[in-house]
């Protein structure tokens, strides 16, 4: 069983306690529409996409479907596939859930692989934390502008070497096209997704160069117009080391 290593964070940005109607939207600041699809929830179809799995063997063919990306993979692929680690829960992908431990046993700030931070948890009545009961458990998030990450990860690297990340992120209105931007360490980097609308997977490559300098920080971020994924929910983020036998 891989262990999933992760930490959530969250700061409560709406009171489980706040009455429905008038007085709700206005602490929330979000629209009627947007309450009455929040309280809809997610299709069955949905649902069973965002409990999905994705391998790396599938995280890498998202990047190949893009022609820029196919160009940098190409490019990259020697100086940054150095080898198959010893522990092989890299190369099998590492998933972070909002149920995920904390730290590993034994594991401190200090001490860590991978960690899963937000400050944008959304919760309500409506829209409860993640229970282990839901299928899969999601965790509803909401900014008020383009600014707010919505998450971040903070990641440090085993070795040198490129490393794909994969959210299982998706916007409240189904058929969105709306699509994240993605930050690692300040610098915006491209996202691929798996499908041009009502997309839930966005995958990204992050190189990691210096040996001495193995931490990034990877923040998601609503589109620049600020109108889509402003609300959305995360089920999982899988991490896993890009290498070529």
């Amino acid at each position: 069983m891989r262990r999933l290593v992760g930490v959530l964070a969250v700061v409560v940005c709406v009171s489980g306690a706040v009455a429905a109607g008038s007085g709700l939207l206005s602490r929330t600041g979000l629209s009627v529409s947007a309450h009455r699809a929040l309280k809809a929830g997610l299709s069955p179809a949905a649902r069973q996409s965002l409990a999905g799995a994705i391998t790396p063997a599938q995280q890498l063919r998202m990047l190949q479907a893009s022609p820029a990306m196919q160009a940098r993979l190409q490019q990259l692929g020697p100086a940054m596939t150095v080898k198959q680690l010893q522990n092989t829960e890299w190369q099998e992908g590492i998933t972070l859930t909002p149920l995920a431990a904390t730290y590993p046993a034994g594991g401190d700030y200090m001490n860590f692989n991978l960690a899963l931070n937000t400050r944008a948890a959304y919760i309500s009545q409506l829209t409860p934390l993640p229970t282990p009961d839901q299928e899969p458990p999601v965790l509803w998030l909401n900014v008020a502008g383009n600014n707010d990450p919505l998450l971040w990860i903070e990641a440090k690297w085993p070795e040198p070497g490129g490393y794909l990340v994969t959210f299982f992120l998706k916007d409240l209105w189904p058929n969105s096209t709306a699509k994240p931007r993605i930050r690692v360490n300040g610098a915006m980097t491209t996202v691929v997704s798996n499908t041009p609308t009502g997309a839930d997977r966005w995958t990204i490559l992050c190189t990691a160069d210096d040996p001495q300098d193995l931490y990034d920080e990877i923040a998601v971020y609503p589109v620049e117009s600020g109108f889509g994924l402003t609300v959305c929910c995360l089920s999982k983020v899988v991490v896993s080391k890009f290498w070529i036998e």
